[in-house]
């Protein structure tokens, strides 16, 4: 799938960093307005890009990596501050630690999965992406009524 000129990759790569550090802000700030349920706006978000860098256009595609740099201000800014209100100071290096151990191992086996699709059907790999990610929704919805 040649959506964009290879020379852009590392544009497009900049751009989802760049949308990452302006999410981590926003999304930051919600975070302090309205608590932990907006955890599910960046999940949601972020289980976008999949298929709108797959399945679309140049102009699809760069829509899709902003969303992706807001899945990963989710995961990096959201999902540690919610943390941090949920463990105990002296525990929280180590269940920093473990988090992203399990997020790491995680990232590998989906990173494989998708490698896979992706040489098999490329459909199917945006449409595992989207599932795979909006299976994460139910568990955050649990969790904040749990609060």
């Amino acid at each position: 799938a040649h959506i964009v000129p290879v020379p852009w990759i590392p544009v497009l790569y900049a751009a989802a960093m760049a949308a990452e550090g302006v999410a981590s802000l926003a999304l930051g700030r919600l975070l302090d307005r309205f608590g932990p349920g907006i955890a599910i706006l960046g999940i949601v978000l972020a289980a976008l890009a999949s298929p709108l860098v797959f399945l679309g256009g140049a102009a699809a595609a760069a829509a899709g990596v902003v969303l992706w740099g807001v899945g990963m201000a989710t995961q990096d800014t959201i999902l540690h501050a919610i943390l941090s209100e949920l463990v105990p100071p002296e525990k929280r290096a180590t269940v920093y630690g473990l988090f992203d151990a399990c997020r790491g191992m995680a990232w590998l086996a989906g990173s494989v999965l998708l490698g896979v699709l992706y040489n098999v059907s490329v459909p199917a790999l945006a449409a595992v992406s989207l599932l795979l990610q909006l299976s994460a929704v139910p568990v955050f919805v649990l969790a904040v009524r749990s609060q």
